[in-house]
């Protein structure tokens, strides 16, 4: 098997919102907390119209391409496929980031393929793509251990000054992280 990382592209859409969907109820559902299978999929649409146009308006925003054509882009959107035999290609990670805020946007990657660095690889797209004299920030669920773990071991830390997205205040809560410049 033979893992790539590549840009995004709008055909990638649906298979993006497959694994989300697939990483959220692997990593978020809680009944001890009432986070519930059902109540993930009654509050978010992973693969509904308006999700798909959401995830293919965003890709083609991003220009794909390559390195060079993400200079021009706020946005970076980066994707991870396995490829099987006979020719077969599996999405197996994505993550986004957006320059405006010097922020990693999302990064998944699927349960089975956790722990391969394909969350590494991914981490390293979003380092090069963004400012690396400002620092980088992001949330996380405030009860995603593993999440929270794969940060810290990569040297972000925990921060009360970053906001949360208004999306992950609904259902969850979430805690800020912090990468500090390198420069």
């Amino acid at each position: 098997m033979k893992i790539v990382l590549r840009d995004g592209m709008e055909a990638d859409a649906m298979a993006i919102c497959r694994l989300r969907r697939k990483v959220w109820l692997s990593s978020y559902v809680r009944p001890d907390i009432g986070i519930t299978r059902a109540k993930i999929l009654s509050c978010y649409g992973f693969t509904d119209k308006d999700t798909l146009s959401y995830y293919r308006n965003l890709l083609s925003s991003t220009l794909g391409g390559g390195t060079a054509s993400h200079t021009a882009s706020r946005i970076g959107f980066w994707v991870v496929e396995a490829h099987l035999l006979k020719g077969q290609k599996k999405l197996v990670g994505f993550a986004s980031a957006d320059r405006s805020d010097n922020c990693l946007t999302m990064l998944y990657v699927d349960p089975h393929y956790q722990r391969r660095g394909i969350g590494a690889m991914l981490l390293s797209s979003i380092k090069d793509f963004l400012d690396s004299e400002k620092d980088i920030v992001l949330t996380v669920v405030d009860f995603n251990a593993n999440a929270q773990d794969f940060y810290l071991k990569r040297g972000f830390v925990f921060a009360d000054d970053v906001d949360t997205p208004p999306l992950c205040v609904s259902l969850f809560g979430s805690k800020g992280m912090r990468l500090k410049a390198t420069s």
